[in-house]
């Protein structure tokens, strides 16, 4: 960070009211990014950057960097936003805490890059199976403690002690289990990667691996969260060892983990996890996962016993078929499942297509649950009143319809859009689909 600031010492195209994060992100946005991944420019598109103080345009044929009016203030983020005739890349700052907002954009930018150049970057079809295996979860937990040494460490030795357990724990894992971590640490871990090493700083990723080697209960990661550190840290891994060539391989397909034991044949691999379980004392924590493990799935039977019980109707909401759809907000806990189901709870959040034709935002929701595709289930209160193509509906007298515009606000919830869809309601389940 401290070498962006000071490339403000420099002449700026913004004028001085410029808010600071702003003159830091035309910075960003302008500078050279060939040492931090190969063909990566945040110039090869424009950049729309919201911000409490207003709406900031970047890269924009015939205008200079700057403020602009705007109506989408509410929008969170849109890879490929149409403005002034130009497709853009729009981005919230707003919600976000000013330490990782900045981060949190090269790392979201960065994924439009890997839509357009990675190899292989569709999503694994099979799910991660492993997350009632004791050992997988104990393992998985030594691998980010050693990753936190050797960022602190910048240790060679701790990265083979890591090589070495981390085979170890491959060999327990079903084949769709290691191609779902594989594609999550080249996706979500190089886009970290790519963020950390753009502001030239390894502590942005060790105090987020700190972060979450303190929580033990590893079962709320397991599936998604940790891969955002362990990628970001092999990547570091690979620049502390001098690999030639890994950017490139890697976005052909190769995994990071590959790579780093190609960079790292190790002999002594039994010799090693031997003294690594012995030092951690991976039997009596075996031991306490299975009871910790019994305890969350009883939660999460909890949760969805509480959600089955709980008044009102359910509701099945389909994302649009056509367009992506950006957001954010909060909740108290994100559970990933094994079938790649994802429980929220207390959600307050604001989701929108990024031609605003679709909006959903939700206010301390008990609970979504959102599948692979995206699709969200919650409840509804059953006296809530639909409007339909313009006109009030009671869901008493609801039936199966076509519609081109839908809206509710309910208690905790509130729709709308004018995108065509279909309306099916059957033993209480209110099912939109769109065409």
């Amino acid at each position: 960070m401290l070498k962006l600031i000071f490339t403000l010492l420099f002449v700026s195209q913004l004028s001085a009211e410029t808010p600071f994060m702003m003159q830091i992100a035309e910075k960003v946005i302008s500078q050279d990014f060939s040492t931090v991944w190969p063909g990566l420019s945040l110039k090869e598109c424009p950049t729309i950057l919201i911000t409490g103080e207003g709406v900031y345009a970047f890269q924009f044929k015939g205008l200079p960097p700057g403020p602009r009016a705007s109506g989408f203030e509410r929008m969170k983020m849109s890879p490929h936003f149409n403005w002034n005739g130009e497709d853009a890349f729009l981005f919230n700052l707003a919600p976000l805490d000013p330490r990782d907002a900045l981060h949190i954009f090269v790392h979201e930018r960065f994924h439009r890059y890997q839509s357009d150049h990675f190899k292989k970057f569709e999503p694994p079809v099979g799910d991660y199976c492993d997350t009632q295996d004791p050992a997988n979860l104990i393992l998985s937990q030594l691998e980010e403690k050693l990753l936190v040494q050797f960022l602190r460490t910048g240790s060679t030795e701790i990265l083979k002690d890591y090589v070495a357990l981390h085979q170890e724990r491959v060999r327990l894992l079903d084949p769709s289990s290691i191609e779902w971590e594989n594609f999550q640490q080249r996706t979500e871990g190089l886009a970290d990667y790519v963020a950390n090493q753009t502001f030239g700083d390894n502590n942005w990723v060790l105090d987020r691996m700190e972060e979450q080697v303190k929580e033990r209960n590893i079962m709320e990661r397991l599936v998604k969260w940790r891969h955002y550190t362990v990628g970001a840290t092999l990547g570091i891994a690979l620049d502390t060892l001098q690999v030639k060539g890994w950017k490139e391989r890697v976005e052909q397909g190769t995994s990071l983990e590959d790579e780093l034991e190609a960079a790292l044949p190790i002999s002594d691999a039994n010799a090693r996890v031997a003294r690594l379980k012995n030092q951690f004392r991976f039997e009596q924590l075996r031991t306490q996962c299975v009871k910790e493990l019994s305890d969350y799935e009883n939660d999460i039977a909890a949760l969805f016993d509480k959600h089955m019980k709980n008044a009102g109707i359910t509701v099945k909401l389909q994302l649009p078929s056509q367009g992506g759809v950006s957001g954010g907000g909060r909740s108290r806990k994100i559970l990933t499942l094994m079938n790649g189901h994802i429980l929220t709870t207390e959600d307050t959040s604001n989701s929108e297509s990024a031609d605003q034709k679709w909006s959903f935002q939700t206010q301390s929701l008990p609970l979504i649950i959102q599948n692979k595709k995206g699709e969200r289930e919650f409840k509804l209160e059953s006296t809530i009143r639909l409007h339909v193509d313009g006109q009030s509906q009671s869901m008493a007298g609801l039936h199966d319809r076509s519609f081109h515009t839908l809206s509710w606000t309910g208690t905790t919830t509130t729709f709308t859009t004018s995108l065509p869809g279909h309306l099916q309601f059957q033993n209480d389940t209110l099912s939109i689909q769109f065409d």
